[in-house]
């Protein structure tokens, strides 16, 4: 529905690779606010978002953050980081999760890539989960970054295979991440 508010037309690829009943690590880039919206709009059954500790205390989003059982990842604190991804790891088999994560950490100011974290690899590994890569095209282009308001356009997505953590181990990560 917001999307729609703000004009934004949203084409999705690959929803396939979204509707396999199996537990998967879901990575995007994070061109803008409105990867928010669209990620809920192609979150399929038993799907949560990795989503950075300082929305808890946005009023009404914290505890909807809770309720929903969001990955809540404080990014200052490195050891917590981790021990949240780990605690996610049995999660995703046991309950088929999906869970959605920025490897990139912030959003984009410039609408180019940047370096990414490990810790969606690492919990993908953990886990034996597949790593389901999401291209967002359009996003940066329609809600620049410190823009208040978005510009009607269209956002595509593009889901890709999954690859496959199976047979990985923590030494492969940064293979992996690249």
């Amino acid at each position: 529905s917001m999307l729609g508010i703000a004009g934004i037309r949203l084409e999705l690829e690959g929803a396939e690779h979204l509707a396999a009943p199996v537990g998967k690590v879901a990575v995007f880039n994070h061109a803008s606010m409105l990867d928010a919206f669209v990620i809920a709009a192609i979150t399929p059954y038993a799907g949560v978002a990795a989503i950075k500790r300082e929305v808890l205390f946005f009023p009404g989003i914290g505890l909807a953050v809770l309720c929903l059982r969001f990955l809540v990842i404080d990014r200052g604190n490195g050891a917590r980081a981790r021990a949240a991804l780990e605690r996610e790891a049995g999660r995703i088999g046991a309950e088929r999760l999906t869970v959605f994560l920025a490897p990139e950490g912030t959003r984009t100011r410039t609408g180019r890539l940047l370096p990414f974290k490990r810790g969606a690899f690492h919990l993908a590994v953990a886990s034996g989960a597949p790593v389901l890569p999401i291209a967002i095209q359009g996003a940066f282009e329609a809600h620049r970054y410190g823009r208040w308001w978005a510009v009607p356009g269209v956002v595509r997505v593009s889901v890709l295979p999954p690859v496959s953590t199976s047979q990985l181990t923590a030494a492969d990560v940064p293979a992996l991440a690249e």
